[in-house]
């Protein structure tokens, strides 16, 4: 196992391709670019995974039940909060 980092992107939706039963550990922003830390067992064949990001009293369609939060973050001073969730599917 080994802890490696992805990059987010800058949308409200997005997916990752991660090895099967990766565990995400947080949220960070690292030389001012979002970043979310992954447990990972590289050897694990890969799966797609999706994930939201939602700012600060922005709606969210999924139910609470749909989500799984792993952190927030604020990018700059000044600019909105915004909180990553993974979108688990039932």
């Amino acid at each position: 196992m080994i802890v490696t980092k992805y990059a987010v992107p800058d949308k409200s939706h997005f997916k990752l391709c991660l090895p099967a039963g990766a565990k995400i550990l947080t949220v960070q922003v690292l030389n001012e670019l979002l970043r979310v830390f992954i447990l990972v067992n590289p050897d694990n064949l890969p799966e797609k995974r999706s994930f939201r990001n939602a700012e600060t009293g922005e709606e969210i369609s999924e139910s609470e039940n749909e989500l799984a939060y792993i952190g927030s973050f604020q990018a700059k001073t000044g600019r909105p909060f915004h909180h990553i969730f993974e979108i688990i599917k039932s």
